[in-house]
């Protein structure tokens, strides 16, 4: 999908869990709560599914690790539940009915993430900003400290992710 956009470039990226960034979420905190065996699994259905979705898996497991931390029964203060961290109305928009199965959920949630990637003309900041209560009050403190760090998790060099082109 992203990489037939008009004007989006692949950039070098590493995508790394933010241990130095603020303070450490709960669903962090619980990362060794989720077994070695769960994550994997998370992980290869990520590199499955993603490209179906013009997205790059890189992107995808950043997503998961700042949102839920791998547990596919994360659950927010605010309602956001499963790896993706779908809201209920956001789920049921994307045809998710169980939010805390896995393969559901990251459907849903990729769907979700390729549609704002591409409303936003490929800019990721944006998409992810998009994706925060925050969405509709763009000067948000907090909705630009949540995309930090979920932008945090992805540095300068590594594996490609989808960004937009510069003039």
């Amino acid at each position: 999908m992203l990489a037939r956009l008009k004007g989006v470039r692949r950039v070098e990226a590493i995508c790394r869990l933010p241990t130095e960034v603020g303070p450490v979420s709960p669903q962090l905190a619980s990362l060794s709560a989720v077994s070695p065996g769960e994550r994997k699994a998370v992980e290869e259905a990520v590199h499955a599914m993603a490209p179906g979705f013009g997205l790059d898996p890189q992107l995808v497991l950043a997503v998961i690790a700042a949102e839920s931390a791998f547990d596919k029964s994360a659950v927010s203060p605010k309602g956001a539940q499963g790896l993706m961290q779908l809201m209920p109305q956001t789920a049921s928009r994307f045809g998710v009915s169980n939010a805390f199965d896995p393969e559901e959920n990251l459907r849903g949630g990729m769907t979700y993430l390729a549609r704002l990637i591409d409303q936003f003309g490929g800019d990721l900041d944006l998409a992810l900003a998009a994706t925060t209560p925050a969405r509709r009050r763009w000067s948000s403190t907090a909705g630009f400290r949540r995309t930090r760090r979920r932008r945090s998790t992805c540095g300068a060099s590594g594996p490609s992710i989808v960004a937009p082109a510069t003039p």
